[in-house]
C-alpha cells in the first residue's frame, strides 16, 4: 500500500512538474510539487489551496498554479457556508478566467468553472468540461470530472467509456479505478464491480472509499451476512450504533419472505431510519423500490432531490430502482428536477430510455409533459 501511494504521489508530482515547466522561483515550485502529489487526497484539499495559494502569490505569472488553485478551491465550495460560497465562486472564475487568458489548455481551469455552474444546470457544466476535453484530451481529471457528470444524469454508457479513460489516463488512482467499479454496480453489473474491488483490495485494502465500494457489491448482491460484517469490522466507516442496526433493518427487510411479520417490522424500522437520516438515502431509495414500496419511493426522491445543492442523482436510474422508472410518476419527477428539459436541448437520452420493457417512450412523455 506505501509502495503504491509514493508511486501514485511520484508520479502525480512528475506530471506538474512537466506541465508546469521550471520557470517559477525554487520555493513556489517545491510548494506546487508537493501539492500535486497529495492531489488525491481528499482530506488534504484545504492544505493544497494554501500550498497553491502561496504558489501563486510568489509566482503570479504560472498559469498551472492558478488553474489548480481555482479547481481546488471549486471543491471546498460544497461543504461552505452560504456566503463563503459566493466568495469562493468570486475567486475560482477570477483565477480560472486568469489561468486560460495565459494557456487554454489547462484542463483544470475548465474544470473549476464547471463546477461554480449551478448543480442542475446540467446542459452549461457539460459544455464546459466539453471544452476542456478540447483543449486537454489527456486530462485525467476532467475525464473522471466528466464521466461523474455523466453518471448524474443517466447517461451510464458514456459514462463509464469517460470513467475508464480516466483510470487508463491515470492507472495508479485507486479512486479512478473505485468509479468505474461504481459505475458498474449501479449498472447491474456486480460482478465487473466485485472484480474491480478485489483487485484494489490486494493494493490498498485500507481505501475508505474501497470500503464502501465492498459494502454496495456485498448488500446488492445479496451477500447480506458480508455486509454486514463490513458494517460491524473495525474499520467500518459507519460509527453510530443506530446507524450499523439500520443497516441491519435493511438487511432484513431484503431477505425476509414477502407478507411476512419478519418482513413487515423490518420495513416499519426502515422506514424510521430513513426518516430519522440514520439509513443513506440513496439506500433507502433502492430498498423501497425493490420491496414495491413506490409511494415512499418517490415522496423520498421529491424531499432528498428538492434541494437543488445535493447531489446523488445516480440512483435514479441504477438497476436497483428500475421499478420507479416503470412508474408514470417517474417522468413528471425528472421534469420537475429539470432533468427532462437537459435531455431534450442535449439531444443525450439516458440509457433507461432504450429499455424495451418501458411502458412509454421518452421522447413522447417529454413532449406530453413541457
Amino acid at each position: 500500500m506505501l509502495r503504491q501511494r509514493a508511486a501514485a504521489h511520484g508520479v502525480s508530482a512528475i506530471s506538474c512538474a512537466l506541465r508546469a515547466g521550471a520557470t517559477a522561483a525554487a520555493d513556489a515550485y517545491a510548494l506546487l510539487l508537493s501539492m500535486c502529489a497529495r492531489r488525491e487526497e481528499r482530506d488534504a484539499r484545504a492544505q493544497n489551496r494554501e500550498a497553491l495559494s502561496q504558489v501563486v502569490a510568489q509566482a503570479p505569472d504560472m498559469a498551472l498554479a492558478r488553474a489548480l488553485l481555482a479547481a481546488e478551491t471549486a471543491a471546498l465550495i460544497e461543504t461552505a457556508s452560504e456566503p463563503q460560497r459566493q466568495q469562493l465562486r468570486a475567486e475560482v472564475h477570477e483565477n480560472a478566467e486568469r489561468a486560460l487568458r495565459q494557456d487554454r489548455s489547462l484542463g483544470e481551469a475548465y474544470m473549476a468553472l464547471a463546477r461554480i455552474e449551478p448543480r442542475r444546470r446540467w446542459d452549461a457544466r457539460e459544455r464546459t468540461l466539453q471544452r476542456g476535453l478540447e483543449q486537454d484530451e489527456r486530462n485525467s481529471a476532467v475525464s473522471a470530472e466528466y464521466a461523474t457528470l455523466l453518471f448524474e444524469v443517466g447517461r451510464f454508457d458514456d459514462a463509464l467509456a469517460y470513467a475508464r479513460n480516466a483510470s487508463t489516463l491515470d492507472p495508479l488512482s485507486l479512486n479512478k479505478r473505485a468509479t468505474v467499479g461504481a459505475i458498474m454496480l449501479q449498472s447491474g453489473d456486480v460482478e465487473s464491480a466485485r472484480d474491480i474491488a478485489a483487485q484494489l483490495d490486494e493494493i490498498s485494502p485500507d481505501d475508505p472509499g474501497l470500503w464502501l465500494l465492498h459494502l454496495r457489491v456485498a448488500f446488492w448482491s445479496g451477500a447480506y451476512d458480508d455486509a454486514l460484517a463490513l458494517i460491524d469490522a473495525p474499520a467500518s466507516q459507519i460509527r453510530s450504533t443506530r446507524a450499523r442496526q439500520c443497516w441491519r433493518y435493511a438487511a432484513d427487510a431484503m431477505r425476509a419472505a414477502p407478507e411476512t411479520v419478519a418482513r413487515a417490522g423490518a420495513v416499519r424500522q426502515v422506514v424510521d431510519c430513513s426518516a430519522s437520516g440514520d439509513l443513506p438515502t440513496a439506500q433507502a431509495l433502492m430498498e423501497f423500490s425493490q420491496l414495491g414500496m413506490l409511494d415512499e419511493a418517490f415522496a423520498l426522491a421529491r424531499e432528498r432531490f428538492g434541494d437543488e445543492q445535493r447531489g446523488g442523482e445516480d440512483v435514479l436510474f441504477g438497476d436497483a430502482t428500475r421499478p420507479m422508472r416503470a412508474d408514470a410518476r417517474f417522468m413528471p419527477l425528472m421534469r420537475d428536477l429539470g432533468l427532462l428539459g437537459y435531455w431534450r436541448l442535449s439531444g443525450h437520452w439516458p440509457d433507461f430510455c432504450r429499455e424495451p420493457s418501458l411502458p412509454y417512450r421518452c421522447q413522447a412523455e417529454a413532449q406530453r409533459l413541457q
